[in-house]
């Protein structure tokens, strides 16, 4: 009787070692991943920062936008005033106090230090105007820094007459160099102009940075057609003293800024530094800049 069998099962075969070719492919896929998410990782920090450059620009511009802004309602105020010097030789001063009095600077312009006039005279023009002054009940005009000069630009009238703003009567604007500047090139152009950074004659303290806003006055109301002209028809200049911390608050109190800035005056074509914000010593350089005007 046929038995049946079955051979025993054969031994497992050998077990093929992968190669170098299956080593290279998966250090290829390793490096081409890698590569792919540093892509990403690039286009997706450029995208941002794309976005904080705009928004950052978006934030000077706003910045600019208010402080000219406010800037043009100084302006138009002083503009006012030499208006008011323009209709008539010289206002009294109950006129001028009661031009003053009703702007309500304290509260329409809390960082305007006053409005005031200053007079335009030569050498020879001075001690006339002493004299009228003196005649229509002001008083001796005593003009300062002391000295002969070829033209001055005394302070004649500065409301509201607080005691700080009575103690700069007299001071001789065209005697600093900042200042005459500014005023030069107002006559010269016929229209407000401002200073670089100055000191007041009112603060103390010479690290208080302010600026002066001066608009020229000129006989009959308009400006002449030359420079040459303007500087013959000019009487004076209606000026406001600005403390620059306080007009900065102000201008921007609308918005919550999260940019620093500094702002220049540029009175003969190159810029000077009138205000510049406080640099925490915490913070590290600055990420973006913009220069606006």
């Amino acid at each position: 009787m046929p038995i049946a069998t079955r051979s025993p099962a054969a031994p497992d075969a050998p077990r093929r070692k992968p190669g170098v070719g299956g080593f290279a492919l998966a250090v290829l896929v390793l490096v081409a991943s890698t590569l792919l998410v540093v892509i990403a990782w690039n286009a997706a920090r450029q995208n941002m920062l794309r976005t904080a450059q705009a928004d950052f620009r978006s934030s000077c511009d706003e910045v600019v936008e208010l402080l000219a802004s406010r800037l043009v309602n100084y302006e138009l105020t002083i503009r006012g005033g030499a208006a008011l010097f323009a209709s008539m030789e010289r206002p009294t001063p109950a006129q001028w106090h009661a031009y003053v009095d009703g702007l309500d600077l304290a509260n329409r312009f809390p960082s305007m230090v006053g409005l005031g006039y200053a007079a335009s005279v030569g050498r020879y023009q001075l001690e006339r105007l002493q004299i009228d002054l003196r005649d229509s009940g002001r008083g001796v005009l005593t003009v300062w820094p002391r000295g002969v000069r070829e033209r001055y630009a005394p302070i004649v009238y500065l409301e509201p007459r607080t005691a700080e703003n009575l103690s700069a009567i007299g001071f001789d604007m065209y005697y600093d160099p900042v200042r005459r500047a500014a005023m030069e090139r107002a006559m010269r152009e016929g229209a407000p102009r401002m200073t670089s950074r100055v000191k007041l004659v009112q603060d103390l303290d010479p690290r208080v940075p302010a600026f002066l806003l001066y608009v020229p006055v000129f006989a009959g109301g308009v400006a002449p057609e030359t420079p040459l002209e303007r500087e013959s028809a000019l009487t004076g200049w209606v000026y406001a003293p600005i403390r620059a911390e306080r007009f900065v608050q102000v201008a921007l109190a609308p918005i919550k800024r999260s940019v620093r800035f500094r702002l220049f005056g540029i009175t003969d074509g190159k810029p000077e530094l009138v205000y510049s914000d406080p640099v925490d010593p915490r913070a590290g350089p600055a990420a973006f800049h913009h220069v606006g005007t």
